[in-house]
């Protein structure tokens, strides 16, 4: 923050008598040359000026201000500004009227008497060009209207045609506009410098402040820069800026808007200049910002929402935000650590990604595309098409518990092939053992999961995550089933938030409202999810969602077992570790996080979700808890009942594994491993498909 006082008076008398008599020569002769006006107009006929016309005015009179468009977090603080250039557009009634008085003073004090152009002011700049011996600094010739002129419409040369055409349209253009409509165009569009357009982006970019919070020396600071932007910069030439500013008081003082006494106490005021720093790079926003830029342009059905003068009201929470930008950011050594463990093909290419939503809304609180937008601004959280792997598993077990299997059946762990070359394999050394269904979904074993999912059919399968809320077109492949098809971070997060929310899916979404700057709704978010298919039983949803707890309790996720009392989840892990996520919830949050490489090669052996994706997730609940605090003692659906087995066997205990089940589909209480209720020995083989 840089201040400062005046060093001198700048009321003491300007000229001396010398160059009084100038002046009043100079007048004379300007009279004079105003009685030769009729060789003006000749030359305006001879170069055929006549022909211009409203037509040549046109782009001033159809122009729409630009505003920046602001977004707004879910309290409604400004939270970016999305822009081409940055101007803030503000009516003539809400300027100050001392930044009005200190412009017309400085740049045209004839404003109000002319008739577009002031042929005393340009005759006395056309004599200074032949006499610049008299004064030692510019006279300007041009007033407001004819500035705006050149603006628009014509280009800088220095002509006596181009200057004859200015004259010309700026007296068209006073037939056509009111003086108050030129002021507030000239005040909003004009370059102030520092990326600043027009008195509102200005006063943002040198004070910080709204224009209506400026004092007077301030004010006439800004007025000041109509001149000169670059010269006058008061962060790069701050002296020059004081100089121009005791100008732009003189003038105001020698055209009666404010007294002597009022410039000099203006002059006691030091200003605070304070080093511009734009909201857009304020906080970890930038992955956010364009995703939220990019949905208002759909839902709004227009190319760019840029300084359209839009405010758009998201759901971002700002300190979750910060929170996944800085919870990424605390495990870049761990991610390195995998990066330096691979080949050099791998240098500086493993990647994370965050994403977190309400799950009964859907409403998005933070969006954490990539480690570094600065780096990167490519957006994995809403872009990136990536394998979920046993993410998808829970579709499968869904179906399955629907279709009548419990929780307690028992399966022999066998390899499985899928057509002629697929044959997944399992992360744990379980093979020709025997398990239950649960065990095999908390230990995210695939065998059984391809079994089960073979036996269910793949268009069952696939009918049931459209109705768990995943839209997204599944390939028409048994990879389908461990997870081969690829979805984004948001698709997951639509999915994990029907067992978050009994089966009922949420809709992500970064907008809740946008309007126009007079405060006119353009659009209203309305959830908009339909399903043809009938409802999953929410019970069903219920115990998946148990089911999850177990796997932070006993499974992939048990390295994170101290959230488990709070949250739940699944780890999701594809061949070579190319995609590594974890999902999961609480009753007020859930998170989705994914580590992996952008072009989808393997990671080193040994890396996989549990290792890479589960920690970040869990230090991000476990930071945001506060924030949105879970709700305990949920109560199960009606008609949901829990009881306890032994993991292995299935069969119930007091004791061991807890799981739930719908009253309709109770828990076989006698397993014969070779009864037709259960799977086969055999390794399935399942037809290609085309």
């Amino acid at each position: 923050m840089t201040s400062f006082e005046p060093e001198y008076n700048p009321f003491t008398p300007e000229r001396s008598f010398s160059e009084r008599c100038i002046r009043l020569s100079l007048k004379t002769i300007a009279i004079c040359a105003f009685l030769s006006f009729g060789g003006l107009i000749y030359l305006i006929h001879d170069l055929g000026l006549f022909t211009l016309s409203t037509k040549d005015i046109k782009p001033i009179l159809s122009w729409v201000p630009y505003d920046n468009t602001v977004l707004y977090d879910r309290q409604n603080e400004p939270i970016a500004h999305l822009y081409r250039r940055d101007s803030r557009f503000v009516p003539l009634q809400n300027i100050p009227t001392h930044m009005i008085n200190a412009v017309i003073a400085t740049e045209d004090h004839r404003f109000w008497q002319h008739i577009g152009f002031d042929p005393v002011a340009t005759l006395r700049a056309a004599w200074h060009e032949v006499s610049r011996h008299t004064q030692t600094s510019r006279q300007g010739g041009s007033t407001l209207t004819q500035q705006l002129v050149k603006h628009f419409l014509l280009t800088p040369e220095q002509t006596i045609v181009r200057k004859a055409k200015e004259i010309v349209l700026s007296t068209i253009l006073e037939t056509h506009l009111s003086k108050e409509a030129i002021l507030e165009l000239y005040l909003n569009t004009l370059f102030l410098g520092g990326g600043a357009y027009g008195v509102e982006a200005a006063a943002q970019r040198y004070f910080n402040r709204h224009l209506k919070e400026l004092n007077l020396a301030e004010t006439a600071l800004i007025a000041g820069l109509f001149q000169s932007p670059s010269r006058f910069n008061p962060h790069h030439h701050l002296d020059r800026a004081k100089k121009r500013m005791h100008t732009v008081l003189r003038s105001m003082v020698r055209a009666k808007y404010i007294s002597k006494a009022e410039a000099k106490q203006a002059l006691k005021q030091p200003l605070h200049l304070t080093p511009y720093i734009p909201l857009r790079s304020a906080a970890n926003i930038g992955y956010f910002k364009d995703f939220v830029a990019e949905q208002a342009a759909l839902q709004l059905q227009i190319h760019d929402v840029r300084h359209k003068g839009l405010r758009v009201y998201t759901t971002l929470d700002l300190s979750a935000q910060q929170l996944a930008a800085k919870t990424l950011l605390d495990h870049t050594p761990q991610i390195q650590h995998w990066e330096a463990k691979g080949n050099t093909q791998l240098s500086n290419n493993v990647e994370a990604a965050i994403i977190a939503i309400v799950p009964q809304s859907g409403e998005i609180l933070a969006m954490q595309g990539g480690i570094s937008y600065k780096k990167s601004n490519y957006n994995r959280a809403s872009q990136a098409l990536r394998q979920p792997g046993s993410l998808f598993k829970t579709v499968v077990y869904t179906a399955a518990l629907e279709r009548g299997y419990r929780w307690n059946d028992r399966i022999l762990v066998t390899p499985v092939s899928v057509g002629d070359n697929y044959r997944p394999r399992n992360a744990t050394s379980d093979y020709l053992t025997e398990t239950t269904l649960l065990r095999s979904f908390y230990r995210s074993m695939n065998a059984p999961t391809m079994e089960v999912g073979a036996k269910i059919g793949l268009h069952t399968i696939k009918k049931t995550a459209q109705r768990l809320g995943l839209q997204r077109k599944l390939k028409q492949e048994f990879g389908t089933i461990l997870g081969s098809s690829e979805i984004t971070m948001l698709d997951a997060a639509t999915l994990f938030s029907s067992f978050a929310n009994q089966c009922e899916p949420a809709q992500p979404h970064a907008i809740r409202k946008i309007t126009d700057n007079k405060g006119n709704t353009l659009y209203q978010y309305h959830p908009t999810y339909e399903t043809k298919y009938k409802k999953i039983d929410p019970r069903i949803c219920h115990s998946i969602k148990e089911a999850l707890r177990l796997v932070l309790q006993h499974g992939t996720g048990k390295s994170q077992k101290n959230v488990s009392n709070w949250a739940v989840g699944k780890t999701g892990t594809t061949n070579g570790a190319r995609d590594n996520w974890f999902a999961g919830f609480s009753s007020a949050l859930l998170s989705i996080v994914w580590v992996g490489s952008d072009d989808s090669k393997d990671l080193p052996y040994g890396a996989s979700a549990n290792k890479i994706a589960l920690p970040i997730w869990a230090d991000f609940m476990r930071a945001t808890k506060s924030l949105f605090p879970p709700v305990d003692g949920q109560k199960a659906p009606d008609g949901s009942h829990r009881v306890y087995m032994n993991p292995k066997t299935g069969v119930l205990t007091t004791h061991g594994i807890p799981f739930w089940y719908l009253e309709e589909y109770p828990p076989r209480k006698q397993q014969n491993y070779h009864s037709s209720e259960t799977f086969s020995r055999k390794s399935f083989r399942a037809p290609k498909l085309h």
